[in-house]
C-alpha cells in the first residue's frame, strides 16, 4: 500500500493493484493444496500465504487481500464460525503458557475398511493449541497411559489434565472413593487430573473442535485398511498442523506463549501395576442439581440447595484427605469455598515418584 500526502488534505491511502500473474499463482496454490497429497488439507487464505512465503515470493499481498481473491472465484466454501461464548463459564483451570492446561478426549464410533474397530485419541493444549494423538483398537487404560508417557517424555508434562468422565480415564463407576490408573499416573507425575462435568462435552471444547477437524482432514479425505495406514497419514497431519499454528502464533508475536524451560518425564521410567496413590490433587467441575447433590468418585454430596443449577470446583486433596468445594458468584468473581471436610480414601498417600 502507498502512501501520498496533500498538503491541503489529509492523508488518503490508495491500495496497490493486485497483478492478474499474482492471482493466477494464487490460484495454482489453492489447486495445489486442496489435493491429497497435502497432508494438511488446509487451502485457504493463511494457508496459501505460508505456501507463497515458503516459495520467498515477494513482494507478497497481505492474508485478507488472498481472501478477496479466492472471494471473487467464488472458492471459499466454510463460512465463519460464531465464536461468541454461550452458556455459564465453568470453573475450569485457566492457561495462560503451553503446557498450563492439556485436553484429552476420544473418537469412538470409527471402523477401518477392514471392519476393524479404531480409536482415536488426542489432546491438545489450550495455551498454544499444539496437539498430539494416537490410534488403537480400543481404549483401555493402558494405551492411555502409554500414550501419555510418550507424549510427556517428548512434549513435556502439563500442569492440568482436563478430561471427561469417560470410565477408562476415571476407573470405573464400581465402587465409592476409588481412583483408577490414569489419575495414579497423573499424581505420581506432579499433574493435576481435572474431570468436567457429566454430559457436557462442550467443557471440553479446543479438543473437541479439534476432533471434528481431524475427522474431516484425515478421516474423511483417505480410506483406510489398516491402523498403520491410519497412524502415518495421523501423525503427518499432526505434524502440518503444529507447523501451521507456530507459524500463526509468530506472525501474530505469541512467541511469548512458549515457555523456555519444560518439565519432561524421565525416559528411563518403568510403570509398574497397580500405581501406588501418591500426594496432590485432584479436580471435580460440577453441576449442583436441583436437590442441591452432586456426584464425585461415585458417591453423591450434599449442599445447600442455594446452589442449584451452579457449578462448582471440587478439589481433593489425596495428602492430608480432605475433600474442599469452591463457589464463585460471576466469571471475575473470587472463589469462595463453601466447604470443607475429611475424605478418606482407600490408602494413604506417597510422595510423587516422578
Amino acid at each position: 500500500k502507498t502512501w501520498f500526502l496533500d498538503r491541503s488534505k489529509r492523508p488518503h491511502r490508495i491500495t496497490r493493484r493486485v497483478s492478474d500473474s499474482f492471482e493466477r499463482l494464487v490460484m495454482r496454490i489453492h489447486a495445489k493444496l486442496k489435493g491429497k497429497a497435502n497432508p494438511l488439507g488446509f487451502y485457504g487464505a493463511e494457508a496459501i500465504y505460508n505456501e507463497l512465503t515458503d516459495l520467498g515470493i515477494r513482494p507478497l499481498h497481505s492474508i485478507r487481500t488472498i481472501h478477496r481473491i479466492l472471494s471473487r472465484h467464488q472458492l471459499l466454501t466454510r463460512k465463519r464460525r460464531d465464536r461468541s461464548r454461550k452458556g455459564p463459564i465453568l470453573p475450569c483451570p485457566t492457561a495462560r503458557r503451553q503446557n498450563d492446561v492439556h485436553q484429552l478426549d476420544f473418537i469412538v464410533g470409527h471402523y477401518l475398511a477392514s471392519r476393524h474397530p479404531v480409536v482415536i485419541l488426542n489432546r491438545k493444549d489450550m495455551a498454544t493449541g499444539l496437539v498430539c494423538g494416537t490410534e488403537g483398537p480400543d481404549r483401555r487404560v493402558q494405551r492411555v497411559l502409554a500414550f501419555l508417557q510418550r507424549d510427556w517424555q517428548r512434549h513435556g508434562l502439563p500442569r492440568f489434565l482436563q478430561m471427561d468422565n469417560d470410565m477408562s480415564l476415571t476407573g470405573g463407576r464400581m465402587h465409592g472413593r476409588s481412583l483408577g490408573q490414569l489419575v495414579r499416573f497423573c499424581l505420581a507425575c506432579r499433574v493435576i487430573p481435572v474431570f468436567t462435568p457429566e454430559r457436557r462435552p462442550a467443557s471440553n471444547a479446543l479438543v473437541e473442535r479439534y476432533n471434528g477437524l481431524w475427522q474431516e482432514k484425515v478421516w474423511q479425505r483417505y480410506r483406510f485398511r489398516t491402523l498403520g495406514q491410519l497412524w502415518a497419514r495421523s501423525q503427518a497431519f499432526q505434524g502440518a498442523y503444529n507447523a501451521y499454528l507456530k507459524k500463526r502464533l509468530s506472525r501474530q508475536g505469541k512467541s511469548a506463549l512458549f515457555v523456555a524451560r519444560l518439565r519432561y518425564l524421565p525416559k528411563t521410567i518403568r510403570l509398574i501395576h497397580p500405581l501406588p496413590l501418591c500426594r496432590g490433587q485432584i479436580w471435580f467441575i460440577r453441576r449442583v442439581d436441583e436437590e442441591g447433590c452432586i456426584q464425585v468418585l461415585n458417591e453423591s454430596l450434599g449442599l445447600s440447595k442455594r446452589y442449584a443449577h451452579e457449578f462448582v470446583r471440587v478439589v481433593v486433596r489425596t495428602g492430608p484427605q480432605r475433600l474442599s468445594i469452591y463457589w464463585r458468584t460471576s466469571e471475575r468473581g473470587k472463589f469462595k469455598r463453601i466447604a470443607h471436610r475429611t475424605y478418606k480414601l482407600r490408602e494413604k498417600a506417597r510422595t510423587p515418584i516422578f
